[in-house]
This record gives C-alpha cells, sequence and structure tokens, in this order.
C-alpha cells in the first residue's frame, strides 16, 4: 500500500516540477531533453538486464518514430503548453480522468460495455 502512495506522490509532484520548470525554458526543448534522458535511462537499463545486443528491425523503426513523435512528443508539449494558462492541479486532474473519457467515448461511439470488475 506505501508504494501505491509513493507513487501517487511522484505523479502528482512531476505536474508541479513540469510547471515550475516552465520559467526557464520552452515546452519544445523540456520535453526533448525529458525523453532523451528518459530514453537514456531506459536503453541503458535494458543493456544491463539483457545478456544479447538489442537488435530492431528496420520496417520496425517508421513505427516507433510515429509513436514516439505522436503519442509521446506531441501529446508532452501540449500538455505542458496549457500548463501555461491552468494549474497543475487542474492539469494532473485532466491527466487523471483521461481513462474515464475514453471509456466514456467507447460507450457512446462504439457500443462498448465495460465489466463491473
Amino acid at each position: 500500500m506505501i508504494l501505491i502512495l509513493l507513487l501517487y506522490l511522484i505523479c502528482a509532484c512531476t505536474f508541479t516540477i513540469a510547471k515550475a520548470t516552465l520559467a526557464f525554458s520552452q515546452p519544445i526543448f523540456y520535453v526533448g531533453v525529458r525523453m532523451i534522458v528518459a530514453g537514456a535511462l531506459l536503453l541503458g537499463i535494458t543493456r544491463f538486464f539483457k545478456d544479447g545486443s538489442l537488435r530492431i528491425k528496420k520496417s520496425d523503426w517508421l513505427l516507433f518514430a510515429q509513436i514516439m513523435f505522436f503519442n509521446i512528443y506531441i501529446a508532452y508539449v501540449f500538455d505542458l503548453w496549457s500548463l501555461h494558462y491552468i494549474t497543475s492541479i487542474e492539469s494532473a486532474l485532466v491527466f487523471n480522468l483521461s481513462p474515464f473519457a475514453a471509456a466514456a467515448f467507447s460507450y457512446l461511439w462504439f457500443s462498448e460495455r465495460l465489466p463491473t470488475k
């Protein structure tokens, strides 16, 4: 239980830290540096725990680039750009309500029902 609380504490701190760092950098630069550092850290961890080499097929590079650009970079740039105009609490609320919004859209557009569990 303490680990779950710690996870939510760290997640909540990232919004406040991001709001504070916008006073010193632009959102595009901040997201770029943040993702490069996170990618290098994850690659280092992967290389440390994996014995063989990390090979990626050439046909998958375009897919990875699309995921990095649209799903990560654009989403975080718009989130940080919106932090200029809203508080970090409002940004965290919108971020945490997104699974419920996705479930509501899925129910309305595709008539999908969520199980009770």
